[in-house]
């Protein structure tokens, strides 16, 4: 969208490089591309009465981030809730 109506030159202020795969990094880029997004002097619309709310954008980029994150808290919290399973698993095996 911002290479749509603002052009090259706008997009490269705003993205820097590929998109992640990573959730992690998705995350944290999506914060900084939301930060660099609303910092960038954004030249005039190529398009005669093109609008692109660069706020509106800004905050669906943090919402899902923040999906995101709770997603990645969730995975983590599971990882270590299965870990205490199989220790204990295992602590009752070796005592039987």
């Amino acid at each position: 969208m911002v290479r749509g109506v603002y052009g090259a030159q706008a997009e490269e202020a705003v993205f820097t490089g590929r998109t992640a795969m990573d959730a992690v990094v998705v995350a944290r880029t999506a914060g900084e591309v939301a930060t660099r997004l609303e910092a960038a002097p954004l030249p005039e619309p190529r398009v005669n009465g093109a609008t692109l709310d660069v706020a509106a954008l800004a905050a669906e980029l943090r919402a899902g981030r923040a999906t995101v994150e709770q997603a990645l808290d969730d995975v983590a919290r599971e990882a270590r809730e299965a870990q205490v399973t199989l220790t204990e698993k295992s602590d009752a095996m070796a005592a039987y």
